[in-house]
């Protein structure tokens, strides 16, 4: 992505206002190293047109043949896809992901209603739902990928430290912020 011949062909979340982007730009430090991240990141907006203010723009924007590469989750590629769409989905090295949760609010109302709620939704029946309806992957081995899927043993997973990207959060935001004014 950072070839001089895909200069303003690329459209990327912007983390200042997407969860995606944020998970775009922490995995690089976690890929390459803070300094190194901030250096990929400079290269790249070389190419970047502008940053959409959400995570699945910039899927649509290829889509409709506005740009000829998308930064982007999976899912929302694969949503496309199989919407028939002539995308392809490309995993890079050392890519950053995100993991769907459920919680239990504390000191709620129902907490064994709640505890039922999350052994019901964690079940089989409705992971595979959430898969179908949103092509997500799943950790878990019953339940089906969504077609073009792959597997999650064969990415090459970022070790994404969910801690040090919180507690960083305010800092990388804001001097994304004020490198990068698309």
């Amino acid at each position: 992505m950072l070839d001089p011949k895909y200069k303003d062909l690329v459209v990327a979340p912007s983390p200042l206002s997407s969860g995606t982007g944020f998970t775009f730009i922490v995995g690089q430090f976690f890929r390459l190293g803070e300094e190194k991240g901030w250096e990929y990141l400079k290269a790249l907006d070389k190419n970047v047109r502008f940053y959409t203010p959400s995570g699945i723009a910039p899927t649509r924007m290829v889509a409709a043949g506005e740009f000829l590469i998308a930064v982007t989750f999976a899912h929302d590629a694969l949503k496309a896809i199989s919407a028939g769409y002539p995308i392809t989905l490309i995993h890079p090295v050392g890519v950053s992901w995100d993991i769907g949760s459920v919680s239990l609010i504390k000191n709620g109302p129902n907490p064994d209603g709640g505890k039922k709620f999350i052994d019901w939704v964690l079940g089989r029946d409705p992971i595979q739902l959430i898969v179908d309806l949103n092509f997500e992957g799943s950790l878990r081995s019953d339940v089906s990928l969504p077609m073009g899927a792959m597997p999650i043993e064969k990415l090459d997973l970022v070790d994404y430290k969910l801690d040090w990207a919180a507690q960083n959060r305010q800092r990388l935001l804001k001097q994304f912020g004020d490198l990068f004014k698309k």
